[in-house]
């Protein structure tokens, strides 16, 4: 809901998505994707980002923090 998604961290945070993560939902509309989060001053967090593609762009709907 962020119109730009940087907005939504820290300044200085880095987001690494992991490509070969990706899972489709087996419809073609979406699935999920790992992505590392580095927040400044901090180490490397790992979420799980549930996404969907409406039109020719793909959206976050939600993330779950992974456990280690």
């Amino acid at each position: 809901l962020v119109p730009d998604p940087r907005a939504a961290f820290p300044s200085g945070t880095s987001v690494t998505a992991q490509p070969a993560s990706w899972a489709p939902d087996g419809t073609g509309t979406g699935g999920t994707m790992m992505l590392e989060v580095t927040y400044p001053g901090k180490g490397a967090t790992t979420y799980i980002a549930v996404m969907v593609k409406e039109g020719n762009d793909w959206k976050v709907l939600a993330t779950m923090e992974m456990p280690r």
